[in-house]
């Protein structure tokens, strides 16, 4: 039962959204971290998809979604259908959300967005960033598969949640 005198935070139904489409998910964390936040201001994802721990670790792709109005229902479409597939997501204008099966590993996955973000910002000044091989990324996704790492399905069934 959720209780309270407090109004919901603007950003709740981006959560719930999380929640609905990712039945394994336990946490979600939203965040402002700099560099990333930074990468989603201006419409960047975090690419490309260098070192294999970040592919291990968050996916084929930390996708960023288009600049939204808090509560528009635009944001909460766009972020289910993100989050169908991807454990972190950059907003453009609005910081960085993460989720897993437990909090510890959200927050793992938010310093790790970060910290990526600080490796490429780096990178890219020094010159260009060489991808990772596509048969090398399906190998690491087969390893991220195998650990039990990522989305549980690609189209999971969606959950009820508790709204206010």
């Amino acid at each position: 039962m959720l209780e309270g005198r407090k109004k919901p935070f603007s950003e709740l139904e981006l959560h719930l959204a999380i929640y609905r489409v990712r039945p394994e998910v336990d946490a979600v964390i939203h965040a402002h971290p700099p560099l990333a936040t930074a990468f989603g201001l201006v419409g960047q994802e975090l690419a490309p998809l260098a070192m294999p721990e970040i592919v291990v670790s968050l996916g084929a792709r930390i996708p960023t979604l288009p600049r939204v109005m808090p509560k528009d229902k635009a944001g909460v479409e766009a972020m289910e259908k993100a989050a169908r597939e991807h454990d972190a997501m950059l907003l453009s204008g609005n910081g960085v959300f993460t989720c897993a099966p437990e909090l510890s590993l959200a927050l793992l996955r938010m310093e790790l967005v970060e910290h990526y973000a600080k490796i490429l910002s780096v990178a890219r000044s020094l010159g260009p960033v060489p991808p990772l091989a596509d048969g090398d990324v399906q190998k690491l996704l087969e390893a991220r598969k195998k650990a039990g790492l990522g989305p549980r399905a690609s189209n999971p069934p969606v959950r009820e949640v508790a709204q206010k």
